[in-house]
């Protein structure tokens, strides 16, 4: 089959150097995915999301944005 899946696969890799946490954000609120454990540095996770689905990743001390992510966007980064 040549189709896509219903869903994106959306992977997050802790390159912060600090204890970060994953909320998925949804109209007005942010439901916080790692509530149980947060993502230490060098950690990665893994989700089935779909396109138009958008994550946040904050600092686990004191709560700063430091990244957002919308499945099906392709990010570009610097290959130096």
């Amino acid at each position: 089959s040549t189709s896509r899946p219903e869903y994106e696969p959306a992977g997050f890799v802790n390159q912060a150097g600090t204890e970060v946490d994953l909320y998925l954000q949804g109209g007005n609120c942010e439901v916080l995915l790692t509530a149980n454990s947060s993502l230490q540095p060098g950690a990665q996770l893994h989700y089935a999301g779909y396109a138009g689905q958008r994550f946040r990743i904050r600092r686990r001390d004191n709560g700063a944005l430091l990244m957002q992510h919308t499945v099906g966007e392709v990010r570009l980064r610097d290959c130096q």
